[in-house]
């Protein structure tokens, strides 16, 4: 006959015999006498079995051939960083032969703003590309340089502290060898390089015309007197700009009052140049000087870009409100400037300018970090760390293998145990739950609010800005 079984209030079952049908083993001595703390303990045991039947081979192939898989991916990380240096060096020679340099900078291409900018695009993807391999190789070799080896782990654990495995760790670098530790700072300064400036390289530039307006009557256009001299109720034109749009008025381009503050209502216009307002025909006891007024778009200084649009009667302040598009404009179409309605303006039409520069500084820059890391990935290859735990199953083989002693008896316990320090103390009977957690419990609550932070600030900056 078999004793009776004694309940405790943790729904633990204690036998003071074995149970019936138990065989007793001598591999089960590790799970302690005859005690049932759960009814899934014995898939529990049989999982740990299994984990352990399934590394064993994993473990061997670590010893016999010490880290071939990661030793692979860091010979192809190098790789890709030389291609990626190669890409660099083949370009700069290319464009440093190829194209005119002014002020040290090389111009690429002359052209219309949309080409350039199309061109500019295509350029920034490919640069993107090229920099998602190098930080990726580069994050690849920092991680596996920040793994502990199972030394670290221990020395680690015997003064009660813990370390990171499998996830990419600067509380590692404490407790790490000083050349992993430089060569993880050597790799990690060198992409800061990159993520700066990289995109930097090839940019475009946008012609921005300087412009004179002239608001004028229609006797204007027919070679009417004018006079510069004469107050006026705006910044005055200059002789030169005057005579040079009643002379040239007939290569200019007419545009219609909505076509003309839609093509003028920008901070940089490129394709145009000066602009002749013409008013419609007043009273004839108006004075005789068929030039009303104007504005100088040459200086910032003087007035914001759309302001002259806007109904003012003296010369508008820097600093003052901006003239909005749909105010231009009253509800019934009629545009009033210098207290006078335009009938339609004359602007003169010229061909774009845009350029695609490349900086030579720049990509010197791009240059000098590829190669830092090209070698540090190098000296990895060369002199790879010897038993770096660098993932979860590297941990499993080498404890499985070599139980810790620091460590013993705490299977259950939690990385919020040891975070509160709890594991410190000598470890108590746990029950094990099982309980369903979701993906988002993999980080901290800490982890996710940094995150999403960074990732927040920029964008609502940017839209404040807007």
């Amino acid at each position: 006959m078999h004793a009776k079984p004694v309940k405790s209030s943790a729904q633990i079952i204690t036998y003071e015999s074995p149970p019936p049908n138990y065989v007793v083993d001598e591999k089960d001595n590790n799970f302690g006498f005859f005690t049932r703390m759960h009814p899934r303990l014995d898939k529990v045991k049989e999982k740990a079995r299994s984990a352990l039947q399934f590394t064993k081979p994993y473990a061997d192939n670590i010893k016999r051939h010490d880290y071939p898989r990661w030793r692979i991916c860091v010979v192809g990380a190098a790789a890709a960083t030389a291609v990626v240096l190669a890409a660099n060096v083949i370009v700069t020679i290319w464009v440093g032969v190829a194209v005119t340099r002014e002020e040290g900078i090389g111009v690429v291409r002359t052209g219309t703003c949309l080409e350039s900018q199309r061109i500019n695009q295509a350029i920034s993807l490919v640069i993107n590309i090229l920099s998602s391999i190098l930080l990726g190789a580069s994050n690849y070799c920092m991680q596996l340089l920040s793994a502990p080896t199972r030394a670290d782990v221990d020395k680690a654990h015997s003064n009660l502290l813990w370390l990171d495995i499998g996830i990419p760790s600067v509380r590692n670098l404490k407790h790490i060898a000083w050349s992993k530790i430089l060569l993880w700072w050597l790799l990690g300064l060198s992409s800061v390089p990159l993520h700066l400036s990289y995109n930097s390289v090839f940019f475009s530039s946008i012609m921005a015309n300087a412009y004179t307006v002239a608001v004028v009557t229609p006797q204007f256009l027919m070679g009417a007197h004018w006079d510069t001299t004469a107050p006026f109720k705006a910044v005055k034109v200059p002789p030169d700009a005057a005579s040079y749009m009643q002379k040239n008025f007939q290569n200019f381009e007419r545009l219609e009052k909505v076509a003309c503050t839609q093509a003028y209502y920008k901070e940089f216009i490129s394709s145009r140049r000066d602009l002749i307002v013409v008013t419609k025909p007043g009273n004839s006891s108006e004075s005789t000087n068929s030039v009303l007024g104007g504005f100088n778009r040459g200086s910032l200084k003087t007035f914001s870009s759309q302001d002259w649009m806007c109904k003012v009667t003296e010369t508008p302040s820097y600093g003052r409100p901006k003239c909005a598009l749909e105010n231009v404009l009253d509800p019934k179409g009629s545009w009033i400037l210098l207290d006078r309605e335009v009938d339609y303006c004359l602007s003169e039409a010229i061909a774009e300018k845009c350029k695609l520069h490349f900086s030579f500084d720049i990509v010197a820059v791009v240059i000098v970090c590829n190669v830092l890391k090209l070698v540090a990935m190098c000296l990895i290859v060369w002199k790879p760390p010897k038993g770096s735990l660098v993932t979860i199953g590297d941990a499993m083989a080498s404890f499985l293998q070599i139980p810790d002693q620091h460590t013993s008896g705490m299977c259950l316990i939690s990385k919020e145990d040891v975070v509160k320090g709890a594991w410190k103390e000598p470890p108590a009977a746990t029950v094990y739950r099982p309980q369903k957690r979701r993906w988002l419990a993999a980080a901290s609550r800490k982890r996710w609010l940094v995150m999403n932070s960074l990732f927040a600030c920029p964008h609502s900056i940017s839209s404040l800005n807007e």
